[in-house]
């Protein structure tokens, strides 16, 4: 039953590939998968990691996308990389891709100087930025976001290059609102939220921004303490939910800055908020 239901997500996935399949693909390793994925793969060296970093992607591939067709193509790189081959990230023009994932070729490249320093981080790199090229390829056919894999291949990158942070690093904002006078989280609060640790999936001490508002209802002393515990609540949310927050900010603005300006006392939803500001 398993070999069966391989073989339709992997032909399905084939069939949305069509002719522009990622090289290495091959739908009769697909059978060969579970044993490939239960393989200790040694660490240690660049080329060991960059084995283990594909494996990887491969598991998530399986288990998160049900994409087994995919997977083959990042187990085939991992076996090259295993086998002591010089293996390179896939060049996203061969796909028609541009913008940022361009700019993140480039970044990929030239952060591979760090590889003998620190090969781990560097071997995550790599096979975090084929994840985000194969993911944008799939574009609205992808179960993983685009920007999910883009996340990790920058948290990657920063880690690799000792703190350098990419130009072509996730730069998101979020808005969670609250009812009058409360600071507690709705049901399409947490909506927002999870779509924030979906984002930050990966980063290591994602470069997060949270600032809580209130409207000109109440004194701005009050708003104040509001805008703080909204901020608050939004951070514990996160934190809870796994994403580090070692060098997020917090702050508080009261009424200062609304996002409807509105006379003193009026009670505009639209002003009681916290903004997230995922940064580059």
């Amino acid at each position: 039953m398993k070999a069966i239901f391989r073989m339709i997500v992997a032909g399905g996935a084939l069939a949305l590939a069509g002719c522009s399949s990622l090289p290495g693909a091959n739908l009769g390793d697909t059978f060969t998968m579970e044993s490939f994925l239960n393989r200790d793969l040694p660490g240690g060296s660049y080329t060991n990691e960059l084995a283990k970093a594909y494996q990887a992607e491969a598991a998530l591939e399986v288990s998160k996308d049900t994409n087994w067709y995919d997977a083959t193509a990042f187990k085939a790189k991992a076996e090259a990389a295993a086998a002591g081959e010089t293996v390179m990230p896939w060049d996203p023009a061969a796909y028609g891709l541009d913008g940022q994932i361009a700019t993140g070729y480039q970044e990929t490249l030239s952060a591979l100087k760090f590889k003998e320093a620190r090969p781990a981080a560097c071997a995550r790199m790599v096979a975090a930025f084929d994840h985000w090229v194969e993911q944008s390829r799939e574009g609205s056919h992808s179960i993983t976001p685009a920007g999910t894999a883009q996340g990790a291949w920058a948290g990657a990158h920063y880690e690799c290059t000792g703190g350098i942070a990419p130009m072509a690093a996730v730069a998101k904002s979020w808005t969670v609102y609250f009812g009058f006078d409360r600071s507690n989280l709705t049901a399409q609060a947490r909506s927002v939220l999870n779509e924030v640790v979906e984002s930050v999936r990966g980063l290591s001490s994602p470069l997060l921004s949270i600032v809580g508002h209130t409207d000109t209802a109440g004194s701005v002393g009050y708003n104040q303490g509001l805008s703080e515990r909204r901020a608050n609540t939004v951070a514990n949310a996160l934190s809870a939910a796994g994403v580090d927050m070692g060098t997020a900010t917090l702050a508080g603005r009261s009424e200062k800055q609304l996002a409807v300006p509105t006379a003193d006392g009026v009670a505009e939803p639209l002003n009681r908020r916290v903004e997230i500001q995922l940064g580059k």
